[in-house]
């Protein structure tokens, strides 16, 4: 089997990471590495030199400054190969959610994005994607800056190509979080209403009722 290289953007959410972390190494199917994209420079003041957890290979890459989510998911992309599966902070695996993915992903090489069984608005909180689909699709818009829209605007321009994620039905976690907080929105909300502005402008509509088929209509 191909390496499994499990990666996690973080900012704040620390104690969730810890246990994100944790539930995926006591599953039937581990990780062969984890990277965490340590955005806010907190990882090693809170958990010390950590190398490795019950085997799996622990790798923390410390940005000089924020990547954003969409930065952080080219990141893995650009530097890491299948399978690579990326995760939120706030998630708990399941014994059996690793192994299902990736064999699902083996057994259907022509899907770009593999998703466990979830409700649409959170399945981008954990999903394997294929390092191909930078050729097919391009990497994650970076202007969705630091956060909101970016998985949106990867979701339709799949669509655009002929592609949607494959939903794994039997391979189920826990968002603890339950996709972007409601709390988070009140806090950020004029950050929230500039990405969804932007999303608008380059797709024409809001996500799912978009107008344009290509960025900006151009």
């Amino acid at each position: 089997m191909k390496p499994i290289n499990l990666c996690f953007p973080t900012l704040s959410n620390y104690e969730g990471l810890g246990n994100a972390i944790e539930s995926a190494c006591n599953g039937s199917v581990r990780p062969t590495q984890i990277i965490v994209m340590d955005n806010g420079q907190r990882f090693k003041e809170l958990f010390g030199e950590v190398n490795e957890v019950n085997g799996t290979t622990i790798t923390i890459v410390t940005p000089v400054s924020n990547l954003g989510v969409a930065g952080s998911w080219n990141y893995f992309l650009n530097n890491y190969y299948d399978h690579i599966i990326i995760s939120n902070d706030d998630v708990i695996f399941n014994s059996e959610t690793l192994r299902l993915l990736v064999e699902a992903s083996i057994s259907n090489p022509e899907e770009l994005f593999i998703c466990p069984n979830a409700y649409w608005q959170h399945k981008w909180s954990l999903f394997l994607q294929k390092k191909i689909s930078l050729d097919i699709l391009g990497q994650y818009d970076e202007n969705f800056m630091p956060c909101y829209f970016e998985d949106c605007c990867m979701e339709y321009r799949m669509k655009l190509k002929g592609y949607k994620p494959l939903i794994v039905n039997n391979c189920t976690y826990d968002h603890i979080d339950g996709g972007s907080k409601t709390s988070q929105h009140s806090v950020n909300n004029q950050q929230f209403q500039k990405m969804l502005e932007y999303y608008m402008k380059k797709w024409g509509g809001i996500p799912r009722c978009e107008t344009f088929i290509t960025p900006f209509n151009q």
